[in-house]
């Protein structure tokens, strides 16, 4: 009974239900497309961050940033310190 009414609604607007097939599957290969976007993008990302290497260098208190130019050099004491308490904290960034 209901491969008969499915039948005759084909054979009545064969045009109507090809679009509406057209657009199911043009919705199905969006969504999966997002999809699989949406699921590769975290894994990109976490590589490109790793392949940077780290951004935060922790140093001790007495060492100095040295540099110059030609003949005359210069060096500066660390300026940007952080508390010890601080220091856990660090992990909590990324």
């Amino acid at each position: 009974m209901i491969v008969r009414f499915v039948r005759d609604s084909i054979r009545r607007s064969p045009k109507r239900k090809a679009l509406i097939i057209a657009a199911i599957a043009l919705g199905t290969s969006v969504a999966t497309a997002m999809l699989g976007v949406m699921l590769s993008i975290g894994d990109k990302i976490n590589m490109e961050l790793r392949q940077a290497g780290a951004n935060i260098v922790v140093t001790s208190s007495t060492a100095a940033l040295a540099g110059g130019v030609g003949n005359v050099t210069t060096a500066v004491p660390g300026t940007n310190e952080i508390q010890e308490s601080q220091v856990p904290n660090i992990k909590s960034i990324f």
